[in-house]
């Protein structure tokens, strides 16, 4: 299983050299990278001053929900980087 905390000592760490904005999305249902794991990541940014956009997203599948087709994670993903432009 990947760790980003674990390979680089803290999550900070993992993220301190990034100059990029940031779109973190959970779902509701992960039990692989569930929402209280994005919501770390989501802090340790805050703390390094990076923009960061945080939703978390309501689908019953699983991991898979990222697979499947999911009209919210479209929306947002889609809205995100309409506003980057």
């Amino acid at each position: 299983y990947f760790d980003l905390e674990k390979q680089h000592g803290s999550l900070k760490a993992a993220f301190d050299k990034t100059t990029c904005q940031f779109l973190m999305a959970s779902i509701s249902s992960d039990w692989l990278y569930p929402a209280a794991s994005s919501k770390e990541i989501v802090k340790a940014l805050i703390q390094l001053n990076r923009r960061v956009t945080y939703a978390s997203i309501d689908a019953p599948f699983g991991h898979d929900s990222f697979l499947m087709d999911n009209t919210d994670l479209s929306t947002l993903i889609s809205s995100y980087l309409e506003a980057l432009l």
